[in-house]
């Protein structure tokens, strides 16, 4: 009897496992992003000195929360695998980053459509403040974990990248003061904005600058783990990072200008980067069960 319950068990995991494998999540994210991608494009373009209506604004962080969740599931799930081969630490991390990020588009919708304000410093900055802390730490266990070493050829390829990132991120801050505060926002948030205006600057200073560490570890992660069945995890990884970097440099740049407006274009890589993240843990979770299947032969 106890062997036929555990059988039964065995059965009903594997099935569940089966529902969410890589081919599935791929399938199912990329289905996602084309009907986020025709929704931006039927209703996000707008003419200039037009604004975009407030359902769509609402709806693209409706969409972003979304993609979240699964990379919230997926990456939580990793770290409850003990053969997972980049270790169920790095997973447990990444989940936490993927929380972070995840609470901090709800504050910062609720922000934005709640409160009235479309700028200045918000609660979801101390969110974002940790996914960025949290996703630099597990990528940096995982280059250490798995000691990459970079051919010449590689290194001055991760090094032009590093360049060319800084360069952006100098453009940037040498750019337009970003303007704080709303006239439609209540007076309590306009006074709050005022007082920590000095903070806007370095807060935007440590976004550019986690992000060019971020783009950097994207490339070292693409060319470490170039070829092999084991390295593709890292390889959709670092995709989905430069989706993130794209976005969050367009987003730095349009706030920098005084021009940013929920519902451009450019935010569906926001969407596509934690797709891929979410195959990338796909993909690591199947990398793990391939591993025990081995060990039991």
């Amino acid at each position: 009897m106890d062997y036929r319950r555990s059988t039964e068990t065995t059965i009903l995991k594997i099935k569940l496992q089966s529902r969410w494998n890589s081919k599935k999540v791929t399938a199912l994210g990329t289905v996602f992003l084309v009907v986020v991608l025709l929704i931006y494009l039927m209703f996000g373009l707008v003419e200039v000195g037009m604004v975009r209506s407030a359902w769509f604004k609402l709806s693209t962080h409706f969409f972003s929360i979304i993609a979240l969740i699964g990379t919230v599931a997926l990456c939580w799930r990793n770290s409850s695998q003990p053969h997972i081969p980049s270790g169920r630490k790095v997973w447990k991390i990444f989940s936490w980053a993927a929380i972070a990020i995840l609470f901090g588009e709800v504050f910062g919708t609720a922000w934005k459509f709640y409160v009235g304000a479309s700028s200045g410093i918000s609660p979801a900055d101390l969110c974002n403040l940790a996914f960025y802390i949290l996703t630099i730490w597990g990528l940096t266990l995982v280059v250490r974990q798995q000691k990459l070493a970079l051919k010449p050829a590689q290194m001055i390829i991760v090094g032009m990248v590093a360049v060319a990132a800084a360069v952006i991120a100098l453009q940037i801050v040498m750019g337009t003061t970003l303007s704080v505060g709303n006239s439609s926002s209540v007076a309590w948030v306009n006074s709050m904005s005022q007082m920590l205006q000095p903070l806007v600057d370095v807060l935007g200073l440590f976004y550019l600058l986690s992000d060019v560490v971020l783009v950097v570890m994207a490339a070292v992660l693409f060319l470490g783990f170039w070829g092999g069945r084991m390295g593709t995890t890292w390889q959709v990884m670092a995709q989905g990072l430069v989706c993130v970097y794209l976005a969050d440099v367009r987003f730095a740049f349009l706030s920098k200008a005084g021009a940013y407006e929920s519902g451009d274009l450019l935010e569906i890589f926001w969407i596509a980067g934690f797709v891929q993240i979410s195959i990338a843990a796909a993909l690591e979770w199947e990398n793990a069960h391939r591993i025990q299947r081995l060990m039991h032969r």
